[in-house]
């Protein structure tokens, strides 16, 4: 009986790390190929040229690391930054992304730590909270929460699984 149950963690533990591992190629896919889903029905008043030009805006401040690293950043900053106002920009990111402003911020956030968790380097040794604190959020646990919506795992697990992964490869 023991032995049987010892069986069926074991195959539990591979299925779950197999799975974990999945994550980590999906999630390297998906940083490669962003999805666009802009739809005229979905952008209101704004004609599709006002559409493509706040778009341009808003994807040159989301690229801007420095600025959507700081802990300051937000919503109205943003708008600030693109010359608009909540309701087109919020518009326009609902419409292009299929999501709002905070989920698309937490997604960069989470896959730029994902990146800095799997690569060698002193990004890999660092904390939790200090790699938090980097990527703009207030607290490790805003972050880890982001990061297991994002990823469907913990930082600590996707660490040492990307670890795990280099041991393997290397």
């Amino acid at each position: 009986m023991l032995l049987v149950m010892l069986v069926v963690i074991i195959r539990q533990a591979r299925r779950q790390r197999q799975a974990y591992r999945l994550l980590i190629d999906k999630d390297r896919e998906l940083a490669v190929k962003p999805t666009v889903l802009a739809g005229p029905q979905a952008t209101g008043n704004l004609s599709q040229q006002q559409v493509d030009e706040l778009l341009q805006r808003i994807n040159r401040v989301m690229e801007n690391t420095d600025r959507i690293f700081s802990p300051d950043f937000s919503m109205a900053t943003l708008c600030r930054e693109v010359g608009s106002n909540t309701k087109y920009v919020s518009m326009v990111i609902n419409a292009t992304y299929n999501k709002n402003f905070k989920t698309l911020l937490n997604e960069r956030r989470v896959r730029e730590a994902a990146r800095q968790l799997s690569a060698p380097g002193p990004h890999n040794s660092a904390t939790i909270l200090q790699l938090a604190l980097s990527l703009g959020y207030s607290s490790s646990t805003s972050f880890i929460i982001a990061f297991k919506k994002v990823m469907g795992m913990t930082p600590t697990v996707y660490r040492r699984l990307a670890n795990e992964r280099k041991e393997h490869v290397g």
